[in-house]
Parts: C-alpha cells; sequence; structure tokens
C-alpha cells in the first residue's frame, strides 16, 4: 500500500482519463450496449474508489478536500462488493457528471503535492550548501 498521496491522486487521475477515452463520443444508448466497455469504466471507478480510501487513511486532511469523498469510496465499495446492484444509468452519471470535477480536484491537489515537495528539496539543497564565508559555529 502506498504511503505518498501523490501516487494515490496519480492512480485516481489515471483511472479518470481512462474513463473518459471511454465515454468519450458515446451517449447513453451506445454505452449500454458494449458490455465490455461497462466492466472497463466499473473496474477504473473501483480503482478510484481504492486510491481515495487509502488517501483517506494516510492523509485525512487532505482526503477532507475531494468533495463527495465518502460517496465515492461506497459507490467503489458497491462495485466491488455487489456489484449486481449497482445501476448502469449511476455508473454512466458518475462517468459523464461527476469524474471532471473529481479528475479536476486530484489534479488540482496533485500539483499543490508536487510544488511543495519542490519546495522541501529546493531549502534541502539550500542548507546542504557550503557558504566559505558564514562564520563557522561549535555545533557544526
Amino acid at each position: 500500500m502506498s504511503r505518498d498521496p501523490r501516487i494515490l491522486l496519480q492512480q485516481v487521475d489515471e483511472a479518470a482519463a481512462e474513463i473518459e477515452q471511454y465515454v468519450d463520443g458515446l451517449d447513453y444508448a451506445e454505452f449500454s450496449g458494449h458490455r465490455m466497455m461497462q466492466g472497463s469504466v466499473k473496474y477504473n471507478f473501483i480503482v478510484i474508489g481504492e486510491a481515495l480510501n487509502r488517501l483517506g487513511q494516510i492523509s485525512p486532511g487532505l482526503a477532507n478536500r475531494i468533495p463527495e469523498l465518502r460517496q465515492i469510496v461506497d459507490f467503489r465499495n458497491q462495485m466491488a462488493h455487489g456489484y449486481h446492484q449497482v445501476e448502469l444509468d449511476e455508473v454512466w452519471d458518475a462517468a459523464v457528471n461527476h469524474l471532471p470535477d473529481l479528475r479536476q480536484t486530484a489534479q488540482s491537489l496533485l500539483a499543490e503535492l508536487e510544488l511543495a515537495a519542490e519546495a522541501e528539496q529546493t531549502s534541502d539543497k539550500a542548507e546542504d550548501t557550503f557558504d566559505p564565508f558564514r562564520p563557522l559555529s561549535p555545533f557544526d
């Protein structure tokens, strides 16, 4: 299990991108007639829900910034454990109407974390740089 929230958010983004590719240009009738595509979309929703569930465990503050996180995880659980209870129109609605906002949120949070990681690396490098003009301390 990954302990890095960036990896989990990347998984959300990648799975959402796959779903968007599957449903792009389709209407509900076309989607409902293509069982293999339905299975791929459902699988990727399971990936998203699992990644967000793990994010909630390792970084609750970050996870709380994702709207409807609990509902997304519950949707994942329903698909993974009670797949016969998930209506196809719910899957379609989530893919078309809710997924773009979730993906945007995941990308924004990921960008924030990447900037913070870069800033931390930069400050670590600055501390490690030898400055010949800096007075030496007895604690160096």
